[in-house]
């Protein structure tokens, strides 16, 4: 799992990115809890995260431990971004968004999910 989740600073703040790009479903499967408990570990309580799924899979396990992963590190979030979606993900992430009372907010460029994240 090693490098799967890295901390940049974008002017001044620090930004987690987990990186899920290009994954099989059962290297998902596999990674998504263990990338949940090592954020929901860290002592930051108020992590901006993105979400980079560029390529990733939409199906229905990986969805459910997505929405198992959110519940478990909605209390060490404060703002949390994605993007690599596709437009049929952005309608799945739009009903977990409101069945799960998340506010992910999907982006076409990491550059735009970082601008909105640091923006109070």
């Amino acid at each position: 799992m090693a490098g799967r989740i890295t901390q940049v600073f974008y002017k001044g703040k620090r930004i987690y990115i987990h990186d899920f790009k290009g994954l099989s479903v059962e290297e998902a499967l596999v990674i998504i809890p263990v990338l949940a408990k090592e954020t929901a570990g860290k002592n930051d309580k108020e992590q901006l995260i993105i979400l980079d799924i560029t390529g990733g899979k939409a199906t229905t396990e990986i969805v459910s431990a997505m929405k198992k992963a959110a519940i478990q590190i909605k209390p060490v979030t404060k703002k949390m971004a994605i993007v690599g979606i596709t437009p049929l993900q952005k309608v799945i992430l739009n009903a977990v968004n409101m069945v799960m009372e998340l506010k992910v907010t999907p982006f076409d460029t990491l550059e735009q999910a970082k601008e909105w994240l640091i923006k109070e």
